[in-house]
């Protein structure tokens, strides 16, 4: 996919000190921008905008006034910024040469190679107008009379955002689960990379059926306690709500999203905190709360993972990692008493990240950054794109936030999903109505 480049220069309205700003001109009508003065650290907040019909592209700042460059006699800082990939964080200008060099996103572009640019913005497409359009609000509404019982309306609306036609009555709980949870797979599928992209739906399968064969009785007590205790209503609604909302921040990780077609050791540089690059279309102020929602709906929702892992590789859901030992001088043996755990911390250490139904994990929590926001133990330096926590012991770039913030959403994007098969496996079990689906 081709881009341009749209090359702006801002005057701070504090200190006036000019910033060349070179904003990419790619598949995206307008997204949020955030650029900070490298002199006295004014945060240059605004949007950008183009229209095609017209072939104009602009964008709008507080705190800064645009000039043309022919009144730019002295350029004191330079920066990238695009709403789709990672950007050059601001520099002192202290050669003309630095005005020329190409935009970060450049090299990103040679990086994928043709095929690999193609394949990205295809998903980047696929995944604008699906939050965007009629797709993520007829999603809602689907699962919105699902999760207040009103199934009269239910079997029609599936339809339309199916294949058309409406299920076939009766129709039981374990069908309707069904189709939520394939449109729901099928709705996001293009937030997965694609070395991931259905590893998850294959590995979890196969776990399943490992357990059926192995561990039947097991896996029914299970399912049985985890109806029996609401956990399935209460984490696909945990989950569906936090799903809806990162959603809605969407635009602002679409630079953290593309680095997923990257290597893990491609991204720990980019997120190394003294890294060059950064991302502006997010304020970590803005979207830190985010992050905690995220953090809290995950841990909400790890029982069911937990117990699943207890039963695989310990032979009951009750057996926990550790024989239960939170380390506190107390011990869970017992779904009930893990729920009722009062901290995170407790619950995590309850958890290994290797272990088979593990996969719905992407990337590993943090709870030391979720305590720290939540109680404004940290610093942020935005010129630098840091965040310091922890006592300062440890420090994280934006980017690297951007890119957990992603992570989480994947996350309970399996987790809904692994929580609604196993809704759909336990009414095969225990079916409300005599309807023969062989799910496993």
């Amino acid at each position: 996919m081709r881009t341009m480049t749209k090359t702006g220069y801002l005057r701070c309205e504090v200190c006036a000190k000019v910033t060349q700003v070179k904003i990419e001109v790619g598949y995206l009508d307008a997204f949020p921008l955030y650029v900070n003065c490298g002199h006295c650290g004014t945060l240059f907040s605004g949007r950008y905008a183009k229209n095609d019909e017209e072939v104009t592209a602009s964008a709008v700042f507080r705190n800064a006034t645009e000039i043309d460059a022919s009144e730019a006699d002295t350029v004191d800082y330079f920066c990238d910024a695009s709403g789709e990939l990672i950007m050059r964080k601001v520099a002192p200008a202290q050669r003309a040469a630095d005005l020329m060099v190409p935009p970060v996103w450049m090299a990103f572009h040679r990086r994928l190679g043709p095929n690999g640019m193609k394949a990205l913005f295809g998903r980047m497409v696929e995944l604008h107008r699906t939050v965007n359009g009629p797709a993520a609000h007829e999603w809602s509404r689907v699962l919105d009379l699902w999760f207040n019982g009103k199934h009269a309306y239910l079997s029609a609306q599936l339809a339309d955002v199916l294949d058309g036609t409406p299920l076939a009555g009766p129709v039981s709980a374990g069908r309707y689960v069904q189709a939520i949870r394939k449109l729901t797979r099928t709705l996001f599928a293009p937030l997965y990379g694609s070395e991931r992209n259905g590893e998850f739906v294959r590995r979890v399968s196969a776990s399943l059926r490992t357990l059926k064969i192995t561990r039947e009785a097991g896996l029914k007590a299970y399912l049985r306690r985890l109806h029996e205790m609401g956990l399935f209503d209460s984490c696909e609604k945990i989950a569906y709500g936090q799903l809806r909302n990162g959603l809605g921040r969407f635009e602002q990780l679409i630079p953290a999203f593309t680095l997923s077609e990257l290597t893990d050791a491609e991204r720990a540089a980019l997120f190394a905190p003294d890294s060059a690059y950064g991302m502006t279309t997010l304020s970590f102020e803005d979207i830190k709360f985010l992050y905690v929602d995220l953090f809290e709906s995950v841990v909400k929702v790890l029982p069911v993972i937990v117990g699943l892992n207890n039963l695989l590789h310990r032979g009951s859901h009750h057996a926990f990692l550790n024989g239960g030992a939170t380390g506190k001088k107390t011990s869970v043996s017992s779904l009930e008493q893990y729920v009722d755990l009062y901290t995170a911390a407790d619950k995590m250490k309850l958890i290994d990240y290797g272990e088979a139904f593990s996969v719905a994990m992407h990337g590993e929590l943090n709870n030391k950054l979720r305590n720290a926001i939540g109680h404004y133990a940290y610093r942020y330096d935005s010129l630098e794109q840091k965040i310091v926590y922890d006592n300062g012991r440890k420090v994280m770039s934006l980017l690297q936030f951007g890119y957990g913030c992603y992570e989480l959403i994947l996350t309970l994007l399996d987790l809904f999903d692994l929580t609604m098969f196993l809704h759909e496996v336990h009414d095969h079990y225990f079916p409300d109505e005599n309807v023969s689906n062989n799910v496993i």
